[in-house]
């Protein structure tokens, strides 16, 4: 290919995922907006949200109206019993799911992102064939919050996930949004929309190390 001709495809392709990514963030800022406002117009459909109470009433997260919990059954199939979040809530089919764990893993807020890089390494451990899309650390709420997406393999479809982790109570607080990857382009943004959501709703050292 002459020099010419590729300099101007490397130039198009450039511009295409600056296009791309200025959409992508304009959906996420579209999306905040509208679940902490309680509603997001969404291809001529309504999605109400609401601030669900979670462990006793001591984190909180904007979640849409129409996710229930997962009835047990289906949750039993979808996730082994040893990686199965202890809250899950799910749209009516199933194929969206938002769940929580607060594990017994001590951790303190300035190790977050030490947390986040190992578990990182251990899900590329255990599934080498992920891909990871994006990894950080947000303030949110005055809490600093960990995160990061990738796309893992299932029988019929690929999978996007949005892990995310916090310090609850001097142990982490571990949250899984997952979707199809056909449904990316619309749920990534509602659900890193809801991660700007959460909220700790007890005040920082109020607890007992020892508590289960």
């Amino acid at each position: 290919m002459p020099l010419d001709e590729e300099l101007l495809e490397q130039m198009n392709r450039l511009e295409t995922e600056e296009e791309t990514s200025a959409r992508k963030a304009a959906w996420e800022r579209e999306a905040l907006t509208g679940i902490q406002a309680g509603a997001l117009p969404i291809k001529g459909t309504m999605i109400e949200f609401h601030r669900e109470s979670l462990f006793e009433a001591k984190v909180s997260i904007m979640v849409p109206n129409t996710f229930t919990i997962m009835d047990p059954e289906l949750a039993a199939f979808k996730y082994p019993s040893e990686h199965r979040p202890d809250l899950i809530f799910s749209n009516e089919s199933g194929s969206i799911t938002l769940g929580f764990n607060h594990t017994r893993s001590q951790v303190k807020e300035d190790q977050i992102e030490n947390f986040k890089d190992y578990l990182i390494q251990n899900l590329q451990k255990m599934q080498p064939s992920i891909t990871i899309l994006e990894d950080g650390i947000k303030n949110i709420n005055e809490q600093p919050v960990g995160y990061f997406e990738f796309i893992s393999s299932a029988l019929d479809s690929d999978i996007y996930n949005l892990m995310f982790f916090t310090e609850l109570e001097g142990r982490v607080l571990l949250g899984n949004f997952n979707c199809l990857e056909k449904d990316l382009e619309q749920w990534q943004g509602i659900a890193k929309g809801m991660l700007e959501t959460i909220r700790i709703e007890i005040e920082a050292g109020n607890f007992d190390n020892n508590s289960k």
